[in-house]
């Protein structure tokens, strides 16, 4: 599969920025794997973190990110990607979140974690 998703990485710094400046979370960072097409989000201090440990340790499998979904959206609508988390890992302790994503052209086969 030679296609690798690029969609402007402004986009991603844009919403991580506006993400900060609305105190949804404290920090975040992300890097592309340039094969896989899957980027990796750590996000810090998100106001979500409690919500998701719990379910957690509840037992209750993780497959939606409400911070994530807001870089997704305008991915999305911005590039012709679809998208999709393939994984969210939480470190309570640490307070952070570690999510992977991953992007496609529409149509495309699904990448898997």
């Amino acid at each position: 599969m030679g296609f690798v998703c690029n969609p402007d990485e402004g986009i991603i710094d844009e919403c991580l920025k506006a993400l900060v400046d609305g105190e949804i979370i404290e920090g975040a960072s992300f890097e592309k794997e340039e094969t896989q097409n899957l980027f990796t989000f750590e996000l810090e201090g998100c106001i979500h973190l409690p919500i998701e440990a719990k379910l957690t340790e509840e037992g209750v499998p993780l497959y939606i990110c409400p911070t994530i979904n807001i870089i997704l959206y305008k991915i999305v609508h911005l590039t012709n990607l679809a998208v999709e988390i393939a994984k969210i890992t939480v470190h309570e302790g640490e307070e952070r979140c570690v999510v992977k994503v991953a992007a496609f052209e529409k149509g495309q086969a699904q990448v898997k974690s």
